[in-house]
């Protein structure tokens, strides 16, 4: 199996190919006690969960836990204070979402010049 490659498979089977594969276990073990921290709201344990990451030298988790020292009291507030900005995102989305829609990957500066020039990557200097 080629590193990068999706596999697809069921609960039934990770169940059985996890415990095969020693650095599987420690990696399943730890996003389950990431995940045990997101939703008890454990902030308070983020570091020791690091250590163990490191301890465990895995390299599937490894960023993700440099991302998160590097954001930690943001990290720690969210895993610990009982307030979410979800709503505010919601609404962030929905007004964002037709003018998405009408311009697509376009800004509106580019689509006032013209399908031509933008496609070309031509500005307004010529």
């Amino acid at each position: 199996m080629r590193a990068g490659r999706v596999i697809w498979v069921s609960f039934e089977d990770l169940e059985e190919l996890i415990p095969a594969r020693p650095h599987l276990t420690a990696l399943a073990s730890r996003v389950r006690e990431f995940a045990a921290n997101l939703t008890q709201r454990r902030g308070h344990d983020l570091d020791e969960w690091i250590s163990a990451v490191r301890a465990d030298d895995l390299p599937a988790l490894r960023g993700f836990a440099l991302g998160l020292e590097k954001h930690k009291p943001a990290v720690i507030a969210g895993l610990t204070l009982p307030y979410s900005n979800g709503s505010m995102e919601g609404t962030n989305t929905k007004v964002k979402l037709p003018k998405r829609q009408r311009y697509g990957r376009r800004s509106p500066s580019e689509t006032s010049r013209g399908p031509r020039a933008c496609e070309a990557g031509m500005t307004e200097d010529g």
